[in-house]
């Protein structure tokens, strides 16, 4: 299976999926203890974890991109799935940085209720796009080339199930 970008010789894209949801999630856990406790710190550290996840997610989705376009198979449903998936991810982004730019107009990062709301709408959108993950990789059996070459055990497993 040929990768469009690789580090240490292995695809870039599973290497940088996992940062922007954790990220940005996190932005909108600070987003609450700001609403929770009133402390201003809590803005100003959730607009630093947007600006990173909205970074690296631009970088995952870029090297998804590369990725989907040199591996999947014209009319695939693995091509189907993974065009919606990266649909999900640039709304996603889209939403977050939307929300990011809210908070730059304000003194002290301070989140609004727009903001608020485009960031918890990016975490739904978030949670829709790692569902179409899973349907790549489970259903769909998107990384099936990961596990193609791997060696024969050498033992047999003690029991079955």
């Amino acid at each position: 299976m040929r990768h469009g970008v690789q580090i240490a010789r292995c695809a870039a894209q599973p290497i940088l999926v996992i940062s922007p949801p954790g990220l940005l999630t996190t932005a909108v856990g600070f987003d609450l203890l700001r609403i929770l406790t009133h402390r201003t710190g809590f803005d100003v550290t959730a607009a630093h974890l947007i600006a990173a996840g909205v970074v690296m997610g631009v970088l995952s989705t870029a090297a998804a991109w590369i990725e989907w376009s040199v591996s999947t198979p014209p009319r695939s449903p693995i091509r189907q799935v993974g065009r919606l998936q990266a649909l999900t991810n640039v709304v996603m982004l889209t939403l977050f940085a939307s929300s990011w730019l809210l908070r730059a107009e304000q003194p002290a990062w301070q989140a609004t209720g727009p903001a608020l709301a485009l960031a918890s709408t990016g975490v739904l959108v978030s949670a829709i796009g790692g569902w179409l993950s899973g349907e790549l990789v489970e259903r769909l059996g998107a990384a099936e080339h990961s596990r193609t070459n791997l060696p024969k055990p050498i033992m047999k497993p003690a029991y079955r199930s």
